[in-house]
C-alpha cells in the first residue's frame, strides 16, 4: 500500500491539483520563485519569526541593562541577513520550505476510512492548511483519477447537499476543501485519509 502526503501553503491561497490519469500535478496561485518574491517571503518570515520575539527581548534587556541602540541595530542586521540568506540561496530556500511543510503537518489529525462509495466524488470539507495524507487499495486505487485541494466559499459545504433558497452565514471566511475524484464509482477497496 502506498502512502502519499500533500502539503500546501495558505499564505498564497494555493490550490493543489494532482491528476493521476495524466501523471501531472499543478499548484495554482503560488508566486513564481523570483528574487523579489523570495525577498518578500523572507521579510514575511522575519516579521513573524524574528522581529516579534526580538522586540520582546529588547524591552526586557533595555529595562535592566540599558544597552546602546547601536548594539540592537547590529543584532537586527545579523538576524535579517540570516533570514534573507535562507531565501536568496535556492538550496537553503528549499530546506526552509520543507521545514515549514513538516511543521504544518505535525499534531493531531482527523482520520477516516471510506468504502462502499455511492458517487464518483468524495469531498472532505474545511481542511486546515491543506495537509492531506491518504492511502488506497483495491478498485479505489485503480479508479482514483484526481485530487483537488481548493479554496472555496464556506457555503460550499452546504450547497453540495441541497439547493439553498436563502442563508445568512456569520463566518464568511473561505475554507479549504479536498476533492477525491474517481473515473467511475469504485466497486471495492478502501480510501484511508488523514487531514488537519
Amino acid at each position: 500500500m502506498e502512502k502519499i502526503t500533500y502539503n500546501g501553503g495558505t499564505h498564497n491561497l494555493a490550490e493543489t491539483i494532482i491528476d493521476f490519469k495524466n501523471g501531472s500535478s499543478e499548484i495554482k496561485g503560488v508566486a513564481p520563485p523570483t528574487l523579489f518574491n523570495r525577498l518578500t517571503s523572507a521579510f514575511h518570515d522575519w516579521v513573524g519569526w524574528i522581529s516579534l520575539p526580538y522586540s520582546f527581548i529588547i524591552l526586557i534587556v533595555n529595562q535592566y541593562l540599558n544597552w546602546d541602540v547601536i548594539i540592537y541595530v547590529c543584532i537586527w542586521i545579523i538576524l535579517m541577513a540570516f533570514v534573507l540568506s535562507l531565501h536568496i540561496n535556492k538550496k537553503w530556500d528549499k530546506y526552509w520550505k520543507v521545514f515549514f511543510a513538516r511543521r504544518t503537518g505535525r499534531g493531531e489529525r482527523n482520520k477516516a476510512v471510506f468504502n462502499n462509495f455511492k458517487s464518483k466524488e468524495l469531498i472532505i470539507y474545511n481542511i486546515r492548511n491543506m495537509v492531506v495524507e491518504f492511502d488506497t487499495n483495491g478498485d479505489v486505487k485503480n479508479k482514483l483519477s484526481k485530487i483537488w485541494i481548493k479554496n472555496e466559499d464556506p457555503i460550499s459545504q452546504l450547497s453540495n447537499q441541497a439547493p439553498i433558497k436563502s442563508m445568512n452565514l456569520l463566518n464568511k471566511t473561505p475554507i479549504w476543501n479536498c476533492y477525491f475524484i474517481f473515473e467511475d464509482i469504485p466497486k471495492d477497496g478502501e480510501l484511508y485519509v488523514e487531514w488537519i
